[in-house]
């Protein structure tokens, strides 16, 4: 279906800099996805969002969404497996200071459906972030974070209304061409070259509250 955009932003799994920031504000993009992963393990710190890159990318008047994912191509999924990473991805928004009640996505590897894993994992491993961000929210008494989706068409729509995600992020990878009507936002274009950052991926943003922040 036919989708309204409402504006643009990029999504990169390296650092930018003060430059390229100033370049996507200066062609009208308005945010920029940036990754959070398992911070004890050296061979996933390359994507790794930083206090002082964040502040940097909101003193360029970009807002910034976070996005976890560790273990790339690799990556399975079950409840425990959950519960670790909302661990991981705490420990990340608080040390870059990001505002609670906005959102941290959770990314699902695009190439899982053809790996003919059962959806079920997908719902399994949700389970476990809900249910450990609930823990976290009551042992600290504050909002927490918000959780988000990442994925494609098929694990978008098979996970809407589940495990409270509030906000939903599609890849057009293994979509077959169909974006959700529910989908938040879209990762439209793939590894591309804009603003002097190569590669890096275009996103159309359906929606005004996509759970961004600037710090």
């Amino acid at each position: 279906m036919n989708r309204t955009t409402l504006f643009m932003g990029i999504d990169v799994g390296v650092p930018l800099t003060n430059e390229q920031c100033k370049s996507l504000v200066k062609s009208n993009y308005k945010f920029v996805c940036r990754y959070y992963t398992d911070y004890l393990n050296p061979s996933q710190l390359w994507k790794l969002l930083s206090k002082a890159e964040a502040q940097m990318i909101s003193n360029a008047n970009l807002d910034i969404i976070a996005v976890y994912e560790s273990n790339g191509l690799s990556k399975t999924y079950s409840r425990e497996i959950g519960k670790k990473d909302c661990i991981n991805a705490i420990k990340c928004a608080e040390k870059i200071g990001q505002p609670t009640n906005t959102t941290i996505y959770f990314s699902i590897n695009s190439r899982f459906l053809a790996k003919n894993y059962n959806l079920q994992d997908i719902f399994n491993y949700f389970t476990g972030i809900n249910g450990q961000m609930k823990l976290y929210k009551k042992a600290t008494d504050c909002a927490g974070w918000n959780l988000g989706i990442y994925g494609s068409y098929n694990i978008i729509e098979y996970m809407l209304n589940k495990c409270e995600i509030l906000n939903y992020w599609q890849t057009q990878i293994w979509s077959k061409q169909r974006i959700s009507d529910k989908a938040h936002f879209l990762q439209s274009k793939l590894n591309t070259s804009e603003c002097g950052i190569d590669p890096v991926d275009i996103d159309l943003a359906f929606n005004s509250d996509l759970g961004q922040f600037k710090i």
